[in-house]
């Protein structure tokens, strides 16, 4: 007993020892270290009692990820390209990466995004090569591109100068970054009615209706809608120059004035045309 035996590993320079015990064994506590896994050879040696020799595999380590990949949470179909940060882990391995679907960016090894323009959620992986010490490593995440929102010109006008008997006509549609297609609806129907495509007809009664233009989602763009009032004005009454009153009536004689023609199927008064005071007997024609 008390013999000091002392143990040396390849690939390191620490040294490692015990003494005997009173039955002649010795018990070392060894701790590899170095940049590589593999086989090493562990040496024991002993004053007067020489050497021998023992063999240890060790295996890779499996690398500890400190911190996931970050991804963006801000972006949409129309964002710049942008690069990833990478995972931070206990090897030195390299990082690459990956992304599937395909369908709404591309990714370069090194990590650089590039956006597709089409919305939608793909998974980001990031593999840290093996290296003589760690084994490989995966981490990923989900990265979610959102839809562009649709920006609608305020510069939106309607027809003027419209009125009960106009003709039908077809709106201009809104403008908008989205090249999608516009919908349109009346709130008021009695007014004038309106096709999907926008086409008005007027019913023939005046007031104001509010359309509402909807423009679809795309790939790229939310849906986007836009209101605005169109205005349909009486239509002002013509009364045709050749309404002619009837000659030589005696003042005593009653009778019955031929009304006015006009555009306008309205009932006429016709005591307001000639009657301000009831004891006046209507103008004769000369």
């Amino acid at each position: 007993s008390g013999v000091t035996v002392t143990a040396t590993v390849d690939k390191q320079t620490q040294t490692f020892e015990a003494d005997t015990d009173d039955q002649g064994k010795a018990t070392i506590q060894l701790i590899f270290s170095g940049d590589s896994a593999g086989d090493r050879t562990i040496t024991y040696s002993a004053v007067d009692l020489g050497t021998t020799k023992g063999y240890i595999f060790l295996p890779l380590l499996t690398p500890v990820v400190m911190q996931a990949i970050l991804v963006p949470t801000d972006k949409n179909t129309s964002s710049s390209e942008f690069t990833l940060a990478k995972p931070a882990s206990s090897s030195d391995g390299a990082w690459t990466f990956t992304r599937s679907p395909a369908t709404f960016v591309s990714v370069d090894t090194f990590g650089t995004v590039t956006l597709t323009g089409v919305a939608g959620r793909t998974t980001i992986r990031a593999t840290q090569a093996a290296t003589t010490k760690y084994r490989g490593v995966t981490a990923t995440a989900d990265l979610e591109i959102a839809l562009t929102p649709a920006v609608v010109s305020p510069a939106w006008v309607l027809p003027t100068g419209t009125t009960t008997t106009s003709q039908a006509f077809t709106l201009p549609a809104p403008t908008s970054n989205s090249n999608a297609p516009w919908t349109y609806a009346s709130s008021n129907t009695t007014i004038a009615t309106i096709t999907t495509a926008g086409a008005v007809t007027l019913t023939g009664v005046a007031g104001t209706t509010t359309i509402t233009a909807t423009q679809a989602a795309t790939t790229k763009y939310r849906s986007a809608t836009t209101t605005a009032d169109l205005v349909i004005a009486l239509t002002p009454a013509v009364v045709s120059p050749a309404w002619v009153l009837p000659k030589r009536i005696k003042s005593s004689d009653a009778y019955t004035l031929t009304p006015p023609t006009s555009n306008s199927n309205g009932a006429l008064d016709l005591c307001k045309f000639s009657c301000n005071n009831s004891q006046q007997s209507p103008p004769q024609a000369q």
